[in-house]
């Protein structure tokens, strides 16, 4: 009886996070050799002052030349702009795209910023991350890019841990609170979107990044996955929602300003 209680709360947990969730891609700038001519990763759902974005990483949305593709249902076929702007913040590897009236959200829900814990989080409460894994070596899972058939799969994964000791990240040049890699916990890897994408192209598939990290008790929202750390433990970096509402909050207001 616990453990179908327990699978029935995960199931639970896992449909609420999808469907606030996204798969972010789109065509790289500008290509070195070796990479692929697109980027992926994993966005937010978020309302903030009555304002709809998608919250993501910088390093994931920045390399994108021209429109940024949403991934929101389990077919998608994006075929114009549904977004009007794109703010950045480098210093905490954030990025968000101003959605405009053409975003069509279906089924989806976006989490409101009020909803969000603001305070630290304590070293071993319990959380959920949600993503489209790849590159790290024990989750090889994620997009499955069909070049003939001009289609890509992002299988997600929602991924049941702990939040862990503050570390160096140094990516980002500072200490970030990071969320623990435990092999024995609960992945979950069933859902997965399609989208189409230009015959003969390839996606760089950056997964976890800008993905979702909720309280696993509480279902708040407490901040975006940024990396993996390449030593020790291979824990997550995350950053707090807090840090993010507020450089969004002053990006998004200048936007409005200039537009005004």
């Amino acid at each position: 009886m616990a453990n179908y209680n327990f699978n029935k709360w995960f199931r639970a947990m896992r449909h609420m996070i999808a469907h606030s969730s996204t798969a972010v891609w789109g065509r790289r700038r500008s290509i070195a050799p070796g990479q692929s001519s697109f980027v992926s990763g994993t966005g937010t759902l978020l309302e903030i002052h009555g304002c709809p974005i998608v919250m993501t990483c910088f390093h994931v949305l920045e390399p994108i030349d021209d429109d940024v593709m949403f991934a929101t249902g389990r077919l998608t076929e994006q075929r114009e702009r549904v977004h009007s702007h794109r703010v950045y913040d480098e210093s905490i590897d954030l990025g968000a795209a101003i959605l405009n009236d053409r975003f069509c959200p279906g089924d989806r829900r976006f989490v409101s910023a009020s909803d969000a814990v603001l305070q630290n989080i304590d070293r071993g409460e319990p959380v959920i991350v949600y993503g489209f894994p790849m590159g790290h070596r024990k989750i090889q899972v994620g997009a499955k890019v069909s070049a003939d058939e001009r289609k890509a799969w992002f299988k997600s994964m929602t991924y049941l841990s702990v939040i862990g000791y503050e570390r160096y990240n140094t990516a980002l040049q500072g200490y970030f609170p990071t969320i623990e890699w435990l092999p024995a916990s609960h992945p979950d890897m069933v859902r997965i979107l399609q989208v189409s994408i230009p015959a003969g192209e390839d996606i760089d598939r950056r997964g976890f990044s800008g993905g979702p990290v909720f309280l696993a008790n509480s279902r708040k929202l407490i901040g975006h996955v940024t990396h993996v750390r390449q030593d020790g433990d291979k824990s997550f970096f995350f950053v707090p929602i807090a840090r993010s509402l507020d450089s969004l909050s002053k990006r998004i207001n200048t936007v409005y300003e200039l537009k005004s």
